[in-house]
């Protein structure tokens, strides 16, 4: 089946976000940013879609509890899942 439609996925979240000096740790990489800058997260969907984006994902990379604990923050698991979608 042929389609002229397009889809466009959104930029790597955590690259752009380390690109905009957010601190991607080994443990909950780009979910870091749900906690340090939360801001910059909803900047870099909305930079997306402004570029055309019509898919956007969410910023949940790394919100699991197991990781999480690594930090000890797996108590704000299902808050960072909660922003992060």
């Amino acid at each position: 089946m042929k389609s002229d439609h397009i889809n466009l996925l959104d930029s790597g979240m955590g690259k752009t976000l380390s690109m905009k000096g957010v601190e991607i740790p080994s443990t909950i990489w780009s979910a870091n940013a749900l906690l340090v800058a939360p801001e910059i997260v909803v900047e870099v969907h909305k930079e997306n879609i402004e570029a055309g984006a019509n898919i956007i994902t969410t910023n949940s990379y790394g919100v699991i509890r197991g990781e999480l604990a690594k930090e000890n923050i797996e108590h704000k698991c299902k808050e960072l899942n909660q922003f992060a979608g």
